[in-house]
């Protein structure tokens, strides 16, 4: 006997995809309230705030070419926020935080992102890598991995105090990760 099926659809078959269809939600339909605390609030750094509502990747500009291999990479959920200073008018921070499932996921896209010329940084006792890449024309990108957690964060305004501002975010959200688990 032979079957018959239905007549697929590729907008049908990439629907279905759990991941894909979840990265194109927006954020605030996620309920992970523990995730959401990795981030820092207003003016904990002092000086910065929130900018933007907090996005998915598959919306984000910036991050446009990363979804798939966060995805390939076993990306369980994934968060972008933007912040910004009430002092210089061109700095701003975008922090970009995942949630790779594993440390072997967090491992596999820590090394396939890296452009081979960053700096290893030592964030702090904890953290597995980190590394700061100053060969962007207008950025510093810093990049660390901890427990099963991937984090990006592009610090704009190319100067020293951008640059700490940064390591002083990477530096907030690896400890609160050291604290949630």
């Amino acid at each position: 006997m032979i079957r018959k099926y239905p007549e697929a659809k590729v907008e049908d078959f990439f629907l279905k995809i759990k991941p894909i269809n979840f990265f194109g939600q927006m954020f605030t339909k996620l309920k992970n309230k523990k995730f959401l605390s990795l981030l820092p609030e207003n003016n904990e750094i002092p000086g910065w705030f929130k900018d933007r509502v907090t996005k998915l990747e598959k919306n984000h500009q910036r991050f446009s070419r990363y979804p798939l291999e966060l995805l390939t990479c076993g990306a369980a959920q994934g968060v972008i926020q933007k912040y910004v200073t009430d002092t210089h008018r061109s700095a701003f921070l975008e922090i970009a935080l995942y949630d790779m499932r594993n440390r072997i996921n967090a491992t596999r896209i820590y090394n396939k992102l890296s452009i081979k010329t960053e700096k290893q940084w030592p964030i702090d006792t904890s953290a597995a890598e980190a590394r700061v890449d100053d060969s962007r024309l207008f950025t510093y990108l810093i990049d660390f991995r901890k427990e099963h957690y991937f984090v990006r964060i592009i610090a704009g305004g190319k100067n020293l105090n951008s640059l700490k501002t940064g390591k002083q975010f990477a530096q907030t959200i690896s400890t609160r990760i050291g604290r949630s688990l």
